[in-house]
């Protein structure tokens, strides 16, 4: 019962740090962009390059993947709609860099806490709303990290029938175990 009442307290505090991490969030804002911005000219090179990378990567995993078997389980349906995601993730951030740090097509200005301003040296709107758009890429990042982790749980479900949830063991924080 001592055991129950400390894995519940220590639920009680991740739930309380979260909730105050939040409110902290919402109480205070700052400008918390999706992408971030790194040193000219070198550093915008390479992490363009480990974009290109991973894209490459993803699409081997992908014809992969497809290639070893025609029928396959849900589990690695999931993986291959990670990789897909992760893909669509990569070239929106690539194109969020291009337009805003390689070729500063793309000038952003903090107006207030909740208000920017996004003018292009071409005048179009059109681009100016593609680059607001862009910048919220973590609605494609996490779409891929959710396929994710159902993939891998579909996976570990397969190969451990009996596995659950419950089965894993919670650690015992109490005093009488420290030494």
């Amino acid at each position: 019962m001592a055991q129950f009442r400390l894995i519940m307290k220590n639920r009680i505090y991740i739930v309380v740090f979260f909730l105050a991490a939040l409110s902290w969030t919402i109480l205070s804002p700052d400008p918390a962009l999706a992408t971030c911005e790194y040193g000219l000219p070198q550093g915008v090179h390479t992490h363009q390059l480990a974009h290109i990378f991973f894209i490459i990567s993803m699409g081997i995993l992908i014809f992969r993947l497809r290639g070893k078997n025609t029928r396959l389980s849900s589990g690695w349906r999931f993986i291959q709609y990670s990789a897909l995601f992760f893909i669509l993730w990569s070239l929106d951030a690539s194109a969020v860099h291009f337009l805003n740090e390689q070729f500063n097509i793309i000038q952003v200005k903090t107006i207030g806490p909740w208000q920017i301003n996004v003018n292009d040296c071409f005048d179009n709107n059109l681009l100016k709303v593609f680059y607001y758009l862009a910048r919220m890429d973590y609605l494609l990042f996490m779409p891929a990290f959710i396929f994710l982790y159902y993939g891998l749980k579909r996976l570990l479900n397969e190969s451990h029938p009996g596995f659950s949830e419950s089965d894993v063991s919670e650690p015992d924080f109490s005093e009488k175990e420290r030494v």
